[in-house]
């Protein structure tokens, strides 16, 4: 929040600002996908190999939907989370962030 509000208070627009946290929300949700996919593969494989002693083969269609998503879904959390914070006065939210 205090980013987006520094960020304003330097002449960015809004757009460039919901350009730059759709942007990082990408790469976070990106690592979030990734990191759950190899979690969760890595003990489909185990289950799979130790405890039912059969052959692990990971769904690929259902692994690209789950990944992108994911990754559509968080972006579209954080963008609609900063709209709110651009549509008050910096000024506002830095006092409300303060007390």
């Amino acid at each position: 929040i205090k980013e987006s509000i520094l960020l304003r208070t330097m002449g960015a627009s809004k757009k460039q600002i919901l350009s730059i946290n759709a942007i990082e929300y990408f790469f976070l949700g990106s690592l979030a996908a990734l990191a759950g996919l190899i979690l969760a593969y890595g003990g489909s494989w185990a289950l799979a190999k130790f405890s039912f002693e059969a052959s692990f083969i990971p769904p690929v269609g259902a692994t690209l939907i789950l990944l992108f998503g994911v990754i559509l879904m968080v972006v579209i959390t954080g963008v609609l989370s900063t709209r709110s914070v651009l549509n008050q006065p910096p000024l506002k939210i830095l006092r409300n962030e303060g007390s």
